[in-house]
């Protein structure tokens, strides 16, 4: 069965198998989908509609990318104004997207892994999985998974799924700190105090002028189907630059600067004084003798400053 990514390349390149007939069509308004359509004597149960998209930028007209049994199709409501005022509508059954004969795997079984883990290949999640096999080389470590090693992250982007994974460090066992700075900043420190930090460098894949225009479209659900599937193209061409590039050319590579220290995990809670729900004695503050949790300092210095009472 052919995933999404799979269905858009197969459009970018062409290979479609063109219809372009009326058909009739069992439309859900509460589900706001196709639910089944008529064509060439057989009726085709729709099993999962993959995307809405505009037909063409100045257009009204709405094109439905469905799954009916094993095959997708593109299914696209005309719609247009009677005399009366009222919108009338047409079904149009687009084209058919033809199967892959064999589709080559886009990255190697490790990262796609990732990604399964992840849900989706991004990126932002070759970025982190590039930094740790950085990290793996330049701190001499047979394993990434050492209990040893420290890992801080400068944000809170796809990137971080991969580190995770490949090394074990998370937010819950306190060997990963995330810090969203908006920067791909990595710094990996050893167990004994050996250490690096990964700036990520600017290159010609980050800044695609084009990219980031249906990247911006795609995110406003503005685009049309065919400028989804050019976006799935690029995506795959910047997944592809960023994870064949060299590391000296994707990252700078600066000695490491931090240091961490391990923190005494505990069950103890306590009660905010102010909200009362239960906080861990680490993230109460006091104030006027009174302690409290963190969101709450935050309002009251938020009211300080403002000159409000809470």
């Amino acid at each position: 069965m052919m995933t999404l990514p799979t269905v858009l390349r197969q459009i970018a390149a062409g290979n479609v198998e063109r219809i372009e007939a009326q058909v009739s069509v069992e439309y859900d308004n509460h589900l706001q989908t196709p639910i089944s359509f008529q064509h060439a004597g057989q009726r085709h149960e729709v099993v999962e509609c993959l995307g809405i998209y505009r037909q063409a930028r100045h257009q009204s007209s709405v094109l439905y990318l469905v799954r009916a049994s094993d095959q997708v199709y593109a299914l696209c409501i005309m719609l247009s104004k009677t005399s009366a005022g009222n919108a009338r509508g047409r079904w149009i059954l687009r084209f058919r997207v033809s199967e892959p004969q064999e589709e080559p795997m886009l990255v190697d079984f490790q990262l796609k892994r990732i990604a399964d883990f992840h849900g989706h290949l991004c990126p932002e999640l070759v970025i982190g999985y590039r930094a740790c096999l950085c990290a793996l080389a330049h701190l001499n470590l047979e394993l990434l998974t050492t209990p040893g090693l420290h890992i801080q992250a400068e944000n809170t982007t796809s990137a971080v799924d991969a580190i995770q994974y490949m090394t074990g460090c998370t937010a819950g066992n306190g060997r990963l700190v995330s810090q969203d700075h908006g920067k791909h900043v990595y710094t990996f420190v050893s167990d004994n105090h050996r250490g690096i930090r990964l700036v990520l460098k600017p290159n010609t894949a980050l800044f695609d002028p084009e990219f980031l225009m249906l990247e911006t479209r795609v995110q406003d659900e503005r685009a049309t189907l065919e400028e989804t599937a050019r976006y799935q193209m690029l995506l795959d061409e910047r997944i592809l630059s960023l994870l064949h590039i060299d590391e000296t050319a994707l990252f700078e590579i600066q000695p490491a600067l931090t240091t961490f220290e391990d923190t005494d995990l505990t069950s103890a809670l306590v009660a905010c004084s102010r909200c009362g729900e239960l906080t861990a004695p680490t993230h109460l503050v006091v104030i006027e003798r009174k302690r409290i949790c963190l969101a709450c300092a935050s309002q009251v210095s938020s009211a300080a400053h403002y000159g409000l009472s809470l």
